[in-house]
């Protein structure tokens, strides 16, 4: 069965250790990137249930509080995830494109 058909059982994604705060699908519905207290931005293999990508994140050096913000999207060239920081900065990751065959 396919990730994203439905189904009456939940799919679960192992891996984070805390509360997942936020998640974004691809268009494709096949890849779910989550960003969690565990401080880490993850990119999901939906078909799979693998993790295709792992990223901690950093934190705001002057009070210790962690950047919870993230963005991923794909076009037909590759996936990518941004990451605001602080100063005016952005860490900008390529992931390249996800095949499946």
């Amino acid at each position: 069965m396919h990730a994203t058909q439905s189904s009456s059982e939940p799919l679960r994604l192992a891996g984070h250790e805390q509360t997942v705060f936020k998640t974004i699908f691809s268009p494709d519905s096949r890849q779910l990137a989550t960003v969690s207290a565990d401080m880490t931005v993850r990119l999901w293999d939906l078909d799979t249930r693998s993790e295709l990508f792992r990223l901690r994140l950093p934190y705001e050096f002057n009070n210790q509080v962690p950047l919870w913000d993230f963005d991923f999207r794909c076009t037909p060239t590759g996936c990518w995830i941004a990451v605001p920081l602080t100063s005016g900065k952005l860490a900008l990751y390529n992931l390249g494109k996800i095949n499946y065959d």
